[in-house]
């Protein structure tokens, strides 16, 4: 076990420093099983686990820890053997708790006693769940995950191949989830089952920029509002299959439905159909359903029925031509897709937003070089810097005024040891601070 001091600023002009233990804990290096490694983790710490086919049922403690693959998805394996839940979070966990880059696989919640999220569940917490590939799990609600209670952060995952009765891919109730930037592909529901790759009920959801494709269900294919007023936008939805609703089915619902793209599904309306639901939609582009086109609701304004001139629709390559009518001035871009089929940006996606930005590095974790990003709204002075977690200033990237716009800068840690480090932006007042890991 590497045990490293954190330092907390007690005060913005005299620094009193408080001290606490964070460490870096390696599986299967120093603890066998992933469980023991976050069994023994303390608040901060993170499990680093190597590539590995690992065949257990993760249960994570009631701590902000981060739980973090080594080498990423397609070789670092947590299987749940067709037990329970792959992963459980159950103990109020917050968004600084991270289970970040392994394939979630092979969990089953069948039983009376344990129904929800075959891959993930997470009951009354709120996690961040990134990077992962959660496939093969089956449940009665949410075979890929299930939130009940849970404002979990869900982002970049690839949700694929699960089965449910409810929420083949994502099952949510009585929760305010953020799903942005997923891939829900090819998950299904049983029998009478909704929501092949989403099932929202009584729930605010925000839905943006995910790409849901190829999801069954009877009703809601792509994904059914049912008692919500979630927020679905800039979502590609494509290609999925239901008996009523194939792309979209809202039912006693008043979720706002903006810049998506809801083409080629199958089945009766299923373009987006609505049932005892008034939901509110704009700037959607609902084109090629095999039921009809339908867009059922209070009209906002902006909605159409063009093709979207996807790049391969055959072939699953869904970023548009350069002359699709998706890249819009009024409404900025459509869909899920912000690159033309040359990779190259669309011209709304390289618009800045109008706030100040740190973004996450990339890579992370890195060896031994990984770029910075921030976003500036407006010329100011900025100071960027890097710490250790004894509190130690071990670099300073940036100083002095700065242009409004994007700036990228570079930080090389071949001088430094393998572990946590926090980059820091301080500008206008204003702090903002992330953190990277260095494996070498």
């Amino acid at each position: 076990m590497k045990s490293i001091l954190v330092f907390v600023f007690a005060s913005l002009f005299t620094p009193c420093w408080l001290t606490a233990v964070a460490n870096l804990l390696l599986v299967p290096q120093e603890y066998n099983t992933i469980q023991s490694g976050l069994s023994a983790a303390a608040a901060g710490d993170t499990v680093l686990v190597a590539a590995g086919t690992y065949y257990e049922n993760i249960h994570f403690p009631a701590l902000e820890v981060t739980l973090l693959s080594a080498a990423g998805p397609a070789v670092t394996i947590i299987d749940g053997n067709s037990d329970t839940h792959t992963v459980l979070f159950d103990q109020d966990q917050t968004g600084s708790t991270l289970l970040q880059g392994f394939t979630i696989c092979n969990g089953s919640a069948l039983l009376d006693e344990s129904r929800f999220g075959g891959g993930i569940y997470c009951n009354r917490a709120a996690p961040t769940i990134r990077d992962n590939l959660i496939t093969g799990n089956q449940a009665f609600l949410g075979g890929g995950i299930c939130c009940y209670q849970s404002s979990a952060t869900i982002l970049n995952n690839t949700i694929s191949d699960n089965v449910a009765s409810r929420g083949g891919g994502f099952y949510a109730f009585d929760s305010q989830p953020l799903l942005s930037g997923n891939i829900f592909d090819s998950n299904q529901c049983e029998g009478n089952g909704a929501g092949g790759g989403i099932a929202l009920e009584f729930t605010h959801a925000t839905v943006e920029r995910n790409f849901i494709r190829n999801n069954s269900a009877l009703p809601g294919g792509g994904l059914i509002c049912r008692f919500d007023s979630s927020s679905v936008r800039g979502n590609t939805i494509v290609a999925n299959s239901a008996a009523a609703g194939g792309g979209i089915l809202c039912r006693y619902s008043n979720s706002l439905l903006e810049r998506n793209i809801v083409s080629s599904n199958l089945g009766t309306a299923s373009g987006m159909a609505s049932r005892m639901s008034l939901p509110r939609l704009s700037c959607n582009d609902i084109w090629g359903n095999d039921g009809g086109d339908y867009w059922e609701g209070e009209d906002l304004g902006g909605n159409f029925s063009l093709n979207p001139l996807f790049c391969d629709l055959t072939g699953g390559d869904l970023r548009l031509q350069q002359e699709s009518p998706c890249w819009t001035v009024d409404c900025g871009i459509i869909g899920a897709s912000q690159q033309n089929c040359n990779g190259e940006s669309t011209p709304q996606s390289t618009s800045q937003p109008a706030v100040t930005e740190l973004r996450p590095n990339y890579p992370n974790p890195f060896n031994p070089v990984t770029t910075l990003e921030f976003h500036l709204p407006a010329p100011q002075s900025v100071r960027l810097e890097v710490w250790d977690l004894r509190g130690r200033l071990v670099a300073l990237l940036a100083e002095g005024p700065y242009s409004s716009g994007l700036h990228r800068v570079r930080f090389e840690a071949h001088h430094l040891a393998s572990g946590i480090y926090l980059y820091r932006l301080q500008c206008a007042g204003t702090t903002i601070e992330r953190r990277m890991l260095l494996i070498k």
